[in-house]
């Protein structure tokens, strides 16, 4: 994970204010669903999370389809299938969210926070907000990578 959690948290929170769909959700809360080799990692962004003021767990992939209900948002971190969360994502209008670029750039996470250089970068797909229902505003479409 280039992006160290704490920075992740902290951008992301940023990013949810921006999303016009979230506005109704109070408390935000983000399920982190992880690898069994990321458990550490997962703890970590739950941790960076809540520092921020947002409610969040770490649960397995195994977990995600029962507990989707609770969640106005999904974060993918690494050892995780992205096409299953993808699709649930969808069904269930829940913004997805990474620290994974790729995954973004692959059209199977909705935003992420990377690295362009020694700086990080929001990246933004389109599509894949569409898909989940979310409706970001422009300002922060500008200042983001927009992936179409």
């Amino acid at each position: 994970m280039p992006v160290p959690p704490e920075l992740q948290a902290a951008v992301l929170r940023k990013v949810f204010n921006y999303d016009r769909t979230l506005k109704g959700y109070r408390p935000i809360n983000v399920l982190v669903v992880h690898g069994p080799a990321e458990s550490s990692v997962a703890e970590e962004l739950v941790a960076a999370f809540e520092e921020t003021g947002v409610s969040s767990s770490a649960i397995a992939p195994a977990d995600l389809p029962r507990r989707i209900q609770d969640a106005a948002v999904v974060y993918v971190a690494a050892g995780v299938d992205a096409a299953t969360v993808e699709v649930l994502c969808a069904a269930n209008g829940v913004l997805s969210v990474t620290g994974l670029p790729e995954l973004v750039l692959t059209g199977k996470v909705a935003i992420a926070v990377g690295l362009r250089g020694k700086r990080h970068e929001i990246l933004v797909h389109l599509k894949r907000l569409k898909d989940e229902k979310h409706d970001i505003a422009v300002s922060l479409l500008n200042l983001a990578r927009v992936i179409r």
